[in-house]
């Protein structure tokens, strides 16, 4: 037998070495040794994450429709051709067909070490999400049993749910658990490969024309879900590939829109589903708004119509909007905006009704196609508006981890770029900007025009 070679005694050595009895360099976590053998690097007088023992590249399953080695703002996009696509369209070779993928998917290397570790991290990421993470999505307290017990045991037959159950989860580990750099690093990672699968798994299950119609509202749940996962990103986004604030909201709204595109084809579903004490509630009166938000509004209407009432005259306008938009398109951009004011109305009446939880977050997809492109094009009133909704995002910071800086940013970013426009010449919206950025806690101004000086 051949003999080991003789080194120097020390106690120091992580407990892999020693229960391998090999020479440890002692530098770690994680050692050379455990980094070549990617195994869990632990030392007696500290614990390690369940996250950190996993290369990231083995968390997820072969790169599944996705980039993970970026922030994490590639997008769940759920086109139009997807949605309705029945027949005649196949899944990429690369994505794995949710009836043959599972998730205990192999790793990517296949040693029994990582696979070990990913069953322990996604044994705390289930433990974590039915103690803690659900909470943050229940909208409502009759949510509690839907997203705690109901949604995990979906996740037992379709992967695309529990894949997004994991990438919330994690992410929710990287934010607010109490880990170093490094765990809260390896965390992420494992969250920006779950949410990678699970995006391709619901294209692939939303392309298969023999997904039951029935249960379409997992995938809009999910889809829900990815608007969570992106709102969080930007607390732990890589430095290298960090995004504005409105760079990132306009990816919310192409998320958001898709979302809302695949309620409005599977509606009846959707009502069906374990999801409708949500829509029982119903949309909230703006009668209990306050004088000041009714003026807010009122401001909004009126910056509106010396812009762009010429498109649409009053005579014609109809009153109120509908819901969610329906109407065939293009609408005149005045009416688009119009629809876009009454909708962020309805938010700010729900944040004085105090019912629904993060109700503010669906904004995007209640304004149809064109006031997303508004904000992509950054037309100034399309921009002024969502100042506004940045204010409900920052009073939602406040009660949910996930939301946390969001709106705040918003309104900072967008004040200062519509310091630059021709809007500036409207003392209105002068105005306007300085109420926003007091909403947030700003205390440069009290008058409109201290925010000019």
């Amino acid at each position: 037998m051949k003999q080991r070679k003789p080194h120097s005694k020390s106690r120091r050595g992580c407990m892999q070495c020693k229960r391998r009895h090999v020479k440890c360099d002692e530098q770690g976590p994680p050692c050379a040794n455990c980094v070549v053998r990617k195994t869990e690097c632990s030392y007696k007088d500290g614990p390690s994450s369940s996250a950190a023992s996993l290369d990231p590249s083995s968390i997820g399953i072969h790169d599944l429709g996705g980039n993970a080695s970026g922030s994490g703002s590639s997008l769940l996009l759920l086109p139009e051709d997807t949605i309705a696509t029945t027949t005649g369209s196949s899944a990429s070779s690369s994505i794995v067909s949710p009836s043959s993928a599972s998730a205990s998917t192999a790793v990517s290397d296949g040693s029994s070490e990582t696979s070990e570790a990913r069953k322990v991290l996604e044994l705390e990421l289930m433990h974590r999400w039915s103690t803690c993470t659900f909470h943050s999505l229940c909208s409502l307290p009759e949510d509690t049993h839907l997203m705690q017990t109901l949604l995990p045991r979906e996740g037992l037959r379709h992967p695309f749910v529990l894949q997004g159950i994991f990438a919330v989860t994690a992410l929710d580990l990287a934010i607010n658990g109490s880990f170093d750099r490094r765990d809260s690093q390896a965390y992420t990672q494992a969250a920006m490969q779950y949410y990678s699968t699970t995006s391709a798994m619901l294209r692939a299950w939303l392309s298969d024309p023999n997904s039951p119609p029935d249960e379409y509202w997992l995938a809009f749940l999910v889809s829900s879900m990815a608007a969570v996962y992106h709102c969080a990103m930007p607390q732990v986004a890589i430095e290298a590939e960090s995004n504005t604030s409105l760079g990132h909201i306009v990816g919310l709204f192409n998320l958001l829109n898709g979302a809302t595109t695949l309620g409005l084809a599977h509606v009846n579903a959707i009502l069906r589903s374990p999801m409708t004490s949500l829509h029982s509630i119903g949309i909230p009166d703006q009668s209990i708004l306050d004088v000041e938000t009714r003026g807010v509004l009122a401001r909004l209407n009126s910056i509106n119509d010396a812009l762009h009432a010429r498109d649409n005259p009053d005579e014609i306008r109809p009153d109120p909007p509908l819901g969610p938009l329906v109407d065939p398109e293009p609408l005149t951009a005045h009416e688009t905006y119009r629809r876009a004011i009454h909708h962020l109305g309805s938010c700010f009446a729900e944040d004085a009704r105090g019912v629904i939880r993060s109700y503010c977050s669906s904004y995007p997809g209640w304004n149809g196609k064109a006031f997303g492109h508004a904000v992509v094009a950054h037309d100034p009133m399309a921009l002024v508006i969502i100042m506004h909704w940045g204010v409900l995002l920052d009073r939602l910071g406040k009660q949910m981890w996930w939301a946390t800086s969001i709106g705040y940013g918003l309104v900072a970013e967008l004040s200062d770029l519509l310091q630059h426009t021709d809007m500036m010449m409207l003392q209105e919206v002068v105005d306007a900007i300085a109420w926003t950025r007091r909403q947030v806690g700003f205390n440069d101004m009290i008058m409109g025009q201290e925010f000019l000086a």
